[in-house]
C-alpha cells in the first residue's frame, strides 16, 4: 500500500507538514480565553491525501455558530480506474469536545454536485479513541459508474461543539483490495479563536467531557 499527499494540504490557518500529514498550528491546544466570555469561531481547512488510486479530500469550513451547536465535516472520495474497488469501512477521528451527533454517504456525479443517491449512516462511538466507525454492507460502497469515469462518495459527519478545544481531524479507510489504512488521512486542525461575541460569564457545555482524541498522534 503506497500513501502520497497527492495535492497536499491547504490550511486557512498557519501549519506545517509533517512526516506527509498536515498539522495546524493550534493542535491540541485550548482557546487561551476560555473565561473571557467569548465563543470560538475557525479559519477552517481542506487537506488531500493519496493511496493508491484512491484520493481523500476532507474539509471544514470553519463554522461554529456557538456552543452546542452543530457542525459540519465534510470528506470525499474518488477513485482512479480499477471501476471494481468500493469502500468498505471508514472511521472518522475528532478531537475532544465534538460530540457524534449524525453522518450521512452521498453517492455523487461530481464534487459537491448535491445530486445522486444518499444514506443515513448509523456509526460506532469509540470514546477512547475519539472515533467512529462506518462499516459497509457486504457489497461495499461503489463509486457511481458514469461511462467514462467514476463519480464521487461524499461523507459528511456532524458534531456538536461542547468544548472549546483545539485537535486534529483525520480519516482512515479500506477498500476492496486496500487493506485499512494506519495513518490519519486528509489530517487538518480543528482550531478556535476567539472572534464571536457571546455573553458575559458564558462556559463549556459538560466541561469534562472526554469524548474526541487529543489529535497528537495518528491511530
Amino acid at each position: 500500500m503506497s500513501v502520497r499527499n497527492g495535492m497536499g494540504a491547504v490550511l486557512l490557518a498557519a501549519a506545517t507538514v509533517i512526516g506527509g500529514a498536515t498539522v495546524g498550528a493550534g493542535t491540541a491546544s485550548a482557546c487561551t480565553a476560555a473565561d473571557s466570555g467569548l465563543e470560538c469561531a475557525s479559519d477552517g481547512f481542506s487537506a488531500v491525501d493519496t493511496v493508491e488510486n484512491i484520493d481523500v479530500r476532507q474539509e471544514w469550513n470553519g463554522t461554529i455558530d456557538k456552543l452546542g451547536a452543530p457542525t459540519r465535516i465534510t470528506t470525499y472520495f474518488s477513485v482512479n480506474g480499477d471501476p471494481e474497488r468500493a469502500l468498505t469501512k471508514i472511521t472518522h477521528y475528532a478531537p475532544q469536545g465534538l460530540v457524534f451527533k449524525k453522518a450521512e454517504l452521498r453517492f455523487e456525479q461530481a464534487i459537491d454536485s448535491g445530486n445522486g443517491p444518499s444514506v443515513e449512516l448509523t456509526g460506532t462511538v469509540d470514546t477512547l479513541r475519539g472515533a467512529v466507525t462506518f462499516t459497509a454492507p457486504d457489497e461495499g460502497w461503489s463509486f457511481p459508474d458514469l461511462g467514462n469515469r467514476r463519480g464521487w462518495i461524499r461523507l459528511d459527519v456532524d458534531y456538536n461543539v461542547l468544548r472549546r478545544n483545539s485537535g486534529d481531524i483525520g480519516v482512515t479507510f479500506a477498500a476492496t483490495g486496500i487493506s485499512e489504512t494506519k495513518e490519519w488521512l486528509a489530517r487538518g486542525t480543528f482550531s478556535p479563536n476567539l472572534t464571536i461575541p457571546s455573553p458575559a460569564g458564558s462556559s463549556d457545555i459538560e466541561p469534562g467531557l472526554g469524548f474526541g482524541s487529543l489529535g497528537a498522534a495518528s491511530n
